[in-house]
């Protein structure tokens, strides 16, 4: 993710993030990370409420979050690139991604999704990211070879008027 520092702040506060820690379930040896089973991996989600200092690329970089879940008087001071953390993901894009029709399973369609991009990446991500579809709370790993931009804001928000959840999300 490029940043520059005056977008530091913005970007990073309020955004959904993603974390993956050695310490949370594994046994931090790297063969433990297979990545064809990075949905499984044991992620923790949450909002970023605020964040050390405005520059992401330096390593001293801590975010205060609120865990999903978890109380909001809960929430802790983390470091993002902290020796155990494996990865860091934050909300970054709204794109289009291939999924079941919630109406008609048999039936595909493109779906708005909100994708993550990562800070830092140790367990190797690589081409993979974490999707989640408007109007879902569930989360899913896709190749970002599947994922298209959306090119009309307007037609698509149209498009979504039948579906309220969906709708008021977008």
């Amino acid at each position: 993710m490029v940043l520059t520092l005056g977008e530091s702040w913005p970007v990073l506060v309020g955004r959904r993030f993603l974390s993956l820690s050695a310490a949370d379930g594994s046994d931090g040896s790297h063969d433990s990370w297979d990545v064809e089973r990075v949905a499984e991996w044991p992620w923790l989600s949450g909002t970023i409420r605020a964040v050390s200092h405005t520059d992401v690329t330096k390593k001293d970089l801590k975010v205060c979050v609120e865990f999903d879940g978890e109380s909001w008087r809960k929430r802790r001071w983390i470091e993002v690139y902290s020796l155990l953390r494996r990865a860091f993901l934050v909300e970054h894009n709204l794109v289009l991604a291939e999924r079941k029709s919630p109406e008609i399973s048999e039936r595909i369609v493109q779906w708005p999704a909100i994708t993550y991009k990562p800070l830092l990446d140790k367990a190797g991500l690589g081409s993979i990211t974490s999707v989640r579809f408007l109007g879902d709370q569930q989360r899913v790993f896709l190749s970002k070879d599947l994922l298209k931009p959306i090119q009309d804001v307007n037609s698509l928000r149209l498009s979504l008027t039948d579906n309220q959840i969906v709708s008021k999300e977008f």
